[in-house]
């Protein structure tokens, strides 16, 4: 007689796969992801082809519409100054969460100033939980003595579970030289995600130097919140957009711009569980 060794068989139904997507799916705050924009809206604040807005002056933005209650609402706010060493607008947006905020780009006295008075400016803001029936708000204050072009991307979150925040950011910016210049830019988060998942923000903007307009490209599995191409060279140039991270690890966006020359460029990524 000869015995067969019979190996188990993985047996999976219907309703065990149905759960093993939900987990999936399921935040450190207990809820269930579905992310959704249901508003999106830019503001963008210039003086003129190459020219900012000049200081003192308070920036603000506004919604479409006013918010749903619970909603999460998200703020890219971008901002480049007309010459390397003016002070970078002051970041305001009352009662929402800083998420990571990065001064970069090429620098003043051919690249030998500091950072502090860098060029560019990418941040990400954030409010869970928004109490409903939001419009506008103060987003930053341009300096006197500082000319500026200022863009930000407000956007309305619905599927997003309640109680959400920061896990871990990252920040990228080219070289203070424009030897450093690129038409590529890539940022990633300093630390592994914990999250499983972990909703990933990326924002990016760069010198702008595309006069018909920049043609952003990002990568596959991320989806486009708002974008400004800075047509003309008046706006300052946004890429904002987010993807679902299902399992712990570094975050990480490229966006490619063509229709102008490399230039210097600036990043922030965000990651919430």
């Amino acid at each position: 007689m000869v015995l067969l060794s019979l190996s188990p068989v993985p047996w999976s139904s219907p309703a065990l796969a149905a759960r093993a997507r939900l987990a999936a799916t399921l935040s450190s705050s207990g809820g269930a992801w579905h992310p959704r924009v249901v508003q999106e809206r830019e503001t963008a604040v210039a003086g003129g082809p190459d020219i900012g807005v000049e200081g003192p002056l308070t920036v603000h933005a506004r919604f479409d519409h006013p918010t749903t209650a619970g909603d999460l609402l998200v703020a890219a706010v971008i901002d480049g100054v007309q010459t390397s060493g003016m002070t970078q607008p002051e970041m305001l947006l009352p009662h929402w969460t800083p998420g990571r905020d990065v001064i970069g780009g090429n620098t003043a006295d051919g690249g030998t100033g500091g950072y502090a008075t860098g060029g560019l400016q990418s941040a990400i803001y954030l409010y869970p939980d928004n109490p409903g029936g939001l419009l506008s708000l103060a987003v930053a204050d341009v300096p006197r003595g500082t000319a500026s072009d200022v863009t930000v991307v407000l956007a309305e979150l619905s599927g997003v579970p309640m109680k959400v925040s920061v896990d871990v950011t990252g920040g990228s910016t080219s070289g203070p030289t424009v030897g450093t210049d690129s038409t590529k830019s890539t940022v990633s988060t300093d630390e592994w995600t914990t999250g499983r998942p972990d909703l990933v923000l990326a924002a990016f903007t760069n010198g702008g130097d595309a006069p018909n307009g920049e043609r952003f490209t990002y990568t596959g599995g991320w989806h486009l919140i708002g974008q400004n191409t800075a047509a003309g060279n008046i706006d300052e140039p946004v890429l904002f957009d987010y993807r679902l991270q299902q399992r712990p690890g570094v975050a990480g966006e490229t966006m490619r711009y063509a229709g102008g020359s490399p230039i210097d460029n600036c990043a922030v990524i965000v990651a919430l569980d």
